[in-house]
Parts: structure tokens; C-alpha cells; sequence
């Protein structure tokens, strides 16, 4: 039963991004234009994010004067799991900061294995979603460099985004402009 529920859930998800007209086009299309890196000051695009609980996550879900962290991941990279070590580590400097890490539908599986062995569900600031490849396409870099961290200031403008190596540092220093 659980198995038709998720598969349910995710064919839905797939519907949901496509109605909206979402691009059809995926991370790593040569010949064609998928991503427009974001711009300082830049609002935090209107998103759809599947939990692993099987709900969504949208910008409605965002307190307000709050910093966000928006990390692109992948349950299986080292990179990326380092960078969510090091973020737990520090975890009481970033106070009341939402931390979203976002991988893709297709890792949508591992979502709930990661969540329990990086005990990240300790956290309730800190939310692992997975988005539609469109989506990802859109507002990250098309080619997937990992992790890539967008950080957003209490106004939710962006303020700077990290490539591959993240230092928590200066996270915290980007979050207080």
C-alpha cells in the first residue's frame, strides 16, 4: 500500500510541475539555455518542494524575518554530506535560520534513509525536500555542481551563493547582511 501511495504521490508531484508550466528541458541539455544565475537581492523563487513525509513545502511555508539556506544535494555525495555535517556542527549559530536541503525527484527514495542516518529530523528548522528537475534546471546551475548553497537574508533577498566548498562562517556572515 505504502509503495502505490508514494507512487501516487510522485506521479502527482510530476503533474503538479508540469500544469504550471514548468520547462520540460533537464540539468546538463547541450545546445540550449536553461539557467539564468540568480542575482543578488533576488527573491527566493516561487517553489513546490515534496518532503519525504509526502507533503509539500512551498514559500508559503517560510516564516517571515527569517534567513534561508537553499541547498541543492544529493543523499549520495560527500561533499554534500560533509557540508550538512558541518551545519549541524555550528547549528546553534544559525538560530532560527530555515535550512532547506533540495535534491532531485529522482532521489526522492532516499530522502527518508538520509533524513535517519544524518539525524537531521533533530533540527525542525532544517527541512530535505526534493524538486522537480525543471525546477532545478531553472535556479541552480544546470550542471549540478554539489553542494550549491543559495543564502537568503531575513528579507529573503539572496546574498551570495557557494559552489562545491561551503564554509559555514561565512554562511552566518551572508545571513546577517
Amino acid at each position: 500500500m505504502k509503495r502505490i501511495l508514494n507512487s501516487l504521490f510522485l506521479f502527482t508531484l510530476s503533474l503538479s510541475a508540469y500544469s504550471q508550466g514548468a520547462p520540460k528541458q533537464v540539468p546538463g541539455t547541450e545546445g540550449q539555455k536553461t539557467h539564468d544565475e540568480a542575482k543578488v537581492n533576488s527573491t527566493i523563487p516561487p517553489f513546490q518542494f515534496a518532503t519525504s513525509a509526502g507533503k509539500f513545502m512551498t514559500n508559503a511555508d517560510l516564516p517571515a524575518n527569517k534567513p534561508v539556506i537553499l541547498a541543492l544535494f544529493s543523499p549520495t555525495c560527500d561533499h554534500c554530506q560533509r557540508a550538512v555535517a558541518s551545519i549541524k556542527d555550528k547549528m546553534n549559530l544559525f538560530g532560527d535560520a530555515v535550512i532547506i536541503f533540495v535534491t532531485s525527484i529522482s532521489n526522492y527514495s532516499e530522502l527518508e534513509n538520509f533524513e535517519k542516518i544524518s539525524e537531521i529530523s533533530l533540527y525542525p528548522t532544517i527541512h530535505v525536500c526534493a524538486a522537480q528537475d525543471a525546477f532545478i534546471a531553472k535556479f541552480f546551475m544546470p550542471n549540478w555542481i554539489l553542494p550549491q548553497v543559495m543564502v537568503y537574508n531575513k528579507q529573503q533577498k539572496l546574498q551570495k551563493i557557494f559552489y562545491e566548498t561551503v564554509n559555514t562562517d561565512s554562511l552566518m556572515t551572508y545571513m546577517r547582511k
